[in-house]
């Protein structure tokens, strides 16, 4: 008798065969890392001692099998065996041998839980859970449904999955995922006449959460907002009679530049800012904002050159404080030379604020 072994898993396990049918059981153990793929059960007797024929008789099973799966190391596999004589060809037999081929299928669970969010209420005594499969990276494909109950505690395990499965000619792995059976495209379901937003945490390793939180109203939930005050403080002798600021969200400008000035008391709050655009944003927006005309930490307002330093007080005030940077004078000597005769010139001249010294000709 030949035994072959097949593997739908990730990994394979050393397996022992026990035969039966003869006088007393037989078994043969195939290591993970054998050459071949199969075991042989050699000189078997063809009758028993009363000359009844046993050929017929023998059988082959995977040790430690049980209802169809067993257990080798940290992993379940389903276990199906096969008689290859009726399918091979004559050619491919030898006289008198039985052939077997037993393949083992690694099996995953995948347990679902359900949760209530934010003080909603039951709205039902169950709720039925999707259960979809990805081959090798493909569309999600429904496997299964199964009831989620509030007698069973809002739990469910999709039980004995395969983890691998045949695609193209090669073995390629599943992923597992779930959805609540009506569930929209945007997130939402409606039970008993009322409207809920599901989200879905979890992995198909460590069990996935369901999540529902009842719409406020009925209506869709609008995104909270915040608020950004900007105050503008002014260091040294030299100051401007108003400045322009720009909000930037996400990194970029949002709105028109505003104006501060003492007539609004050098300050300005944006109000009604959304913390995110949309309820499925998983991360909040960023806002900040820039005093324009500044690059590198200086800006020139009418000539005036200012360092500009921003602080934050607290999450939502923003102080720009511009600090004056006056001009440096450099003194020069003009003196004669060749005997030519002197002309008095101013000692130094500045354009576009830089000073520089001229010599007379």
């Amino acid at each position: 008798m030949r035994v072959k072994k097949a593997w739908n898993a990730s990994d394979k396990e050393d397996v022992t065969f026990v035969l039966k049918g003869g006088e007393k059981e037989i078994e043969k153990t195939l290591p993970k890392d054998s050459a071949v793929d199969y075991v042989e059960f050699q000189d078997l007797k063809m009758v028993d001692q009363e000359g009844n024929p046993l050929f017929d008789k023998y059988t082959v099973e995977e040790k430690g099998t049980k209802d169809g799966k067993v257990t080798l190391g940290n992993h379940t596999y389903a276990v199906a065996v096969a008689y290859e004589n009726d399918t091979m060809a004559e050619a491919e037999k030898e006289p008198q041998t039985k052939y077997y081929t037993i393949t083992n299928t690694q099996l995953t669970d995948v347990q679902v839980t359900k949760e209530w969010q934010g003080g909603a209420t039951q709205p039902t005594e169950k709720v039925e859970a999707e259960l979809y499969k990805s081959v090798g990276g493909g569309q999600p494909t429904l496997v299964k449904t199964e009831e989620l109950t509030a007698a069973g505690g809002w739990k469910k395990v999709f039980a004995d999955l395969p983890v691998t499965e045949e695609a193209g000619g090669q073995t390629k792995p599943i992923v597992y995922s779930v959805k609540e059976k009506g569930m929209t495209d945007n997130g939402t379901v409606q039970l008993e006449g009322k409207k809920y937003q599901v989200t879905i945490s979890g992995s198909q390793e460590n069990g996935f959460t369901i999540s529902n939180r009842q719409y406020t109203d009925m209506g869709v939930l609008t995104p909270g907002t915040t608020q950004l005050k900007v105050s503008k403080t002014w260091a040294g002798e030299v100051t401007e009679t108003e400045v322009q600021v720009q909000l930037y969200k996400n990194g970029e400008p949002e709105g028109s530049a505003v104006a501060l000035n003492e007539e609004n008391g050098w300050t300005h709050t944006f109000e009604q800012l959304p913390v995110v655009d949309t309820i499925q944003q998983a991360q909040g927006n960023v806002y900040e904002i820039k005093e324009v005309g500044e690059a590198d930490g200086i800006i020139t307002l009418n000539g005036h050159s200012y360092s500009v330093k921003m602080t934050q007080p607290s999450a939502k005030e923003v102080v720009i404080t511009n600090t004056y940077m006056p001009k440096k004078q450099i003194k020069v000597t003009k003196s004669g030379q060749e005997k030519r005769p002197y002309r008095r010139l101013p000692s130094m001249c500045s354009f576009t604020g830089r000073w520089m010294a001229q010599k007379a000709r």
